[in-house]
């Protein structure tokens, strides 16, 4: 007979802020056979792109799921496009709505295919005072007119 016990309902089981599953297998003779397993974090939702654009756009398009600091003099937020860094973006950052108003660039959507932007921000760990780099893509479509 196999018993279950989830860990995060059975408190004796766990060390505080863990959750997971145990399993324990008594077969029909022999000691129980026990296995730990843990839940898999969630995972972060993707970032995705309000539009797709044509070949030779030139437009704002909202990229959405951004989790970084805003802009400051200090930690300024910058982007690459194909390695390169693009000179005074246009973009606006909203924390409440985690979104991101971008303007693509003709030089962008000069060709058709996938493109990424990248942006280098900075984040703040859950219960840290201390702003750590982070790099985030920002995915778009350009399709052939």
């Amino acid at each position: 007979m196999a018993g279950i016990r989830a860990w995060n309902e059975l408190g004796r089981f766990v060390k505080k802020g863990e959750k997971g599953i145990q399993i324990v297998w008594h077969p029909g003779y022999g000691e129980p056979v026990e296995w730990d397993l843990p839940v898999p974090p969630a995972a972060a939702p993707a970032v995705t792109a309000s539009a797709i654009l044509n070949e030779s756009d030139s437009t704002e398009i909202t990229f959405s799921n951004i989790q970084i600091q805003p802009s400051t003099p200090a930690n300024q937020v910058t982007f690459l496009f194909d390695g390169a860094p693009v000179q005074n973006a246009v973009f606006k950052y909203d924390p409440v709505g985690m979104t991101m108003k971008v303007l693509i660039t003709s030089v962008m959507t000069a060709k058709p295919g996938h493109k990424e932007l990248l942006l280098n921000g900075f984040t703040l760990a859950p219960g840290s005072v201390t702003l750590a780099p982070v790099q985030i893509e920002l995915p778009f479509d350009v399709t052939k007119r």
